[in-house]
């Protein structure tokens, strides 16, 4: 996003949670690749997507270090679920910490791998796993009406111009 931009919705956008900013903090501090976390904006607007649904069950795919997870569970239906999965396990002790500081601690569930069947109210999945092949074609099996896929991309990296969906690389 062009600074001017980036500023105004910062303005207009409710603070990052304490929690949140920690996250942030350490993900930038000791994370490869940390623009890959959601961040400030787009954190509040999967946080206002899910208190406008109040989903039952939510499927994240692709966790990295949480941050969007905690962010869609505070729009969770007060007995609602959150489970995401992803396969790096170098940041599973980072995502195991900040969800057991979050309040939602007992609503979220991490995997590495994970049976993708279920009826869920809403998936947030990344735009480049659509595109990858990957089994989300399951996930979309189970999706009952009524439910919301949510989609993002990462402008911050370029990939919206330079992904090459063919061959999954970037250009």
């Amino acid at each position: 996003l062009p600074k001017e931009l980036e500023t105004y919705a910062d303005n207009l956008t409710d603070a990052e949670s304490v929690l949140l900013q920690e996250l942030n903090r350490e993900t930038y501090a000791s994370v490869l690749m940390p623009r890959m976390l959601s961040g400030h904006i787009q954190g509040r607007v999967l946080s206002m997507l899910s208190k406008m649904i109040k989903p039952d069950t939510i499927l994240e795919i692709g966790t990295f270090t949480g941050y969007s997870a905690l962010c869609l569970a505070e729009g969770l239906s007060e007995n609602g679920k959150l489970i995401t999965i992803d396969i790096n396990d170098e940041l599973e002790k980072m995502v195991r910490h900040y969800f057991s500081k979050s309040p939602f601690n007992s609503k979220l569930e991490k995997y590495r791998d994970w049976d993708l069947g279920g009826d869920w109210s809403l998936v947030m999945v990344p735009v480049w796993v659509l595109r990858s092949g990957m089994r989300v074609s399951l996930v979309l099996v189970s999706v009952y009406c009524g439910s919301c896929i949510s989609t993002s991309i990462t402008f911050k990296f370029g990939f919206a111009n330079s992904y090459n969906y063919d061959n999954n690389i970037v250009d």
